[in-house]
């Protein structure tokens, strides 16, 4: 009977620890940024399910999104390895703590070149509707929108996109959109299963915006949104929250 009772127990105890372990391993995103030696600037997305990471990165000064693959263990040991397209383009080796800073090195695929990698974990603001934030193209044509879900389920976007012909002389083309608009694909109350904002302003200027983990995809760009080979299309970085006074739309809920 005792060695009945202590069977029982002890399988008891291993539900529960399976369960908090399934609880704390539950997949969390978060966003980061730093750099990679001494001044190459990055922003970084980690979704963690596991002992898996997945994500991507980019470079403030080209622009270029990069995906990552990689582990983390218990201690906090971290490896990624990034890849764009089909080809492995460099790895990240070192110790993500549990307040989300990161020591390490990136090196190239066969190990040289090796270069100091940091960054740091920024939080999201409590009860992150998904969708809300300030974004930010990164690249010589930079661009920038500024994002809000309203009350009633419509969202406000403000945004500038810029051609940099020769700053030197003025020559700089600029883009502008400004509109509030209700969302696709809502999905339980204010979260969203990756939002679609079609924006039709008719014959002048029309694109796609996909939001997606701290991220936003602007494509099928269609018209003129600005100035001659300006472009709002591309990959665009949550930097941060929505400005508390706008440009461009009155400022009222």
């Amino acid at each position: 009977m005792k060695n009945h009772i202590s069977l029982v127990c002890r399988t008891i105890t291993c539900v529960l620890l399976l369960s908090c372990s399934a609880f704390f391993l539950e997949a969390q995103t978060k966003q980061y940024s730093g750099k990679i030696g001494k001044n190459l600037q990055i922003w970084l997305t980690l979704k963690q399910e596991g002992k898996t990471l997945t994500g991507l990165y980019c470079y403030e000064k080209n622009g270029n999104f990069i995906d990552l693959n990689g582990t983390i263990a218990a201690d906090g040991n971290t490896l990624l390895i990034e890849t764009l397209g089909k080809d492995t383009t460099g790895c990240i080796r070192g110790m993500l703590s549990k307040k989300g800073e990161f020591t390490g090195v990136w090196f190239k695929p066969d190990g040289t070149k090796p270069l100091p990698c940091t960054f740091k974990q920024h939080q999201y603001p409590p009860n992150w509707d998904s969708i809300s934030g300030t974004y930010k193209r990164f690249g010589k044509d930079d661009a920038i929108l500024h994002v809000e879900l309203q009350k009633d389920g419509r969202v406000r976007v403000e945004g500038r996109a810029f051609w940099h012909g020769d700053p030197k002389t003025g020559n700089i083309h600029v883009a502008e959109i400004s509109f509030l608009q209700k969302p696709t694909r809502l999905f339980n109350g204010l979260k969203y299963d990756n939002p679609l904002l079609t924006y039709e302003d008719v014959g002048v200027c029309n694109f796609d915006m996909h939001f997606n983990d701290g991220t936003v995809e602007i494509d099928n760009e269609r018209g003129y949104c600005g100035g001659a080979y300006v472009s709002m299309s591309g990959r665009y970085k949550r930097v941060g929250n929505p400005p508390k006074v706008w440009d461009m739309l009155d400022s009222s809920k």
